[in-house]
Parts: structure tokens; sequence; C-alpha cells
């Protein structure tokens, strides 16, 4: 069964690489597959071409993210602080539990919008793209546990390397036209 789940889920991701159309979907599976609320891939550097997508779940907590939160999200702060560049890591690891009982970005963004936990794959696919890939979970939730993260490790990799692949495509076919 579970090996049926990646695989639908990766099936999901590199088709949406070839119609960008679906990564809303292919997000909301690769949520689903890891226990999650919904998936967000953010580009860490403008310049790198790669759009910001999220699964429809958090299309509402995206805008108010792009909107205001950016400026205040102390997990991106503290990733940076601690030189977080690649890798899987969670809230845990950039930030103490009372860090997060009593920031704002926690109290007055998250909750409101029922988030908690995070998981995040920072990666560079193809030089000069750094890619964020995160699932946010439910706050009623709790903490990832190990088996969704070992599940997370391989499918957040793959969707890195999808989006960046769905970037060059988009590229190449705006170059053709």
């Amino acid at each position: 069964m579970a090996d049926a789940v990646v695989s639908d889920v990766l099936e999901s991701i590199y088709a949406a690489a070839l119609d960008p159309g679906r990564w809303p979907e292919a997000l909301e599976q690769l949520s689903q597959a890891v226990g999650g609320l919904g998936t967000l891939i953010l580009p860490l550097h403008v310049s790198s071409g790669i759009p910001t997508i999220q699964s429809a779940s958090l299309d509402e907590s995206t805008e108010a993210y792009r909107r205001d939160w950016w400026r205040y999200d102390c997990r991106s702060e503290a990733g940076k602080a601690r030189n977080v560049t690649s890798g899987i890591f969670t809230d845990h690891d950039v930030l103490d539990a009372n860090a997060m009982r009593r920031d704002p970005f926690y109290q007055e963004f998250l909750r409101p919008h029922g988030l908690g936990a995070f998981i995040c794959n920072l990666s560079m696919p193809t030089p000069h793209q750094v890619v964020s890939v995160s699932v946010q979970r439910e706050l009623r939730r709790g903490d990832f546990e190990r088996s969704e993260m070992d599940r997370f490790a391989l499918l957040g990799s793959h969707a890195a390397r999808a989006i960046a692949i769905s970037t060059k495509l988009t590229d190449v076919l705006r170059i053709n036209r």
C-alpha cells in the first residue's frame, strides 16, 4: 500500500512538471501522503525563475503570508541564523518550544489559519535555484511522525527536481514561440 501511494504521488509530481496547471493537485497529494494539510513550493531567490505554488488548501494562508506575514516568518529567520541551506528540517530543528509559544508568527498567523508544524526540504535542484518544499500540518495533529518525515524526504526532493524541470521547460517554450 505505501509503495502505491509513493508511486502515485511521484507520477502526479512529474505530470505537473510537464503540465504546470496540475501542480496544486500534485502538491495536495504530496501533503496527504505525509500527513499534512497542504504543500507550498517557494523559491528562495526571486531571480531563480521558480514560481510560488501551493496546494489549494493553503490558498488563503499563502495570500496572507505574501501580503504581510513573510516579514515576520521566524522559521525562515531561524533557519538562516542557523545556516540551514539544504536538507530536511522541521520547526523543532530551528526553534525551541518557548519561541514557538511566544512568537506572533505562530500565534497570530499560523494558529488562526489552523496551521501547526511544518516540514521542509530545502534544496538547490539546479545552480542558482534554491527551493523550499514545505508541508504544513494542521495544528490539531501535532508534530510529524518519523515515518511521515521519511516519506517526505523522498517525495520533497522529487518535487524540487520536478519544479526545476517545469521551470526549464516553460523557459524553452517561451523562447521558441
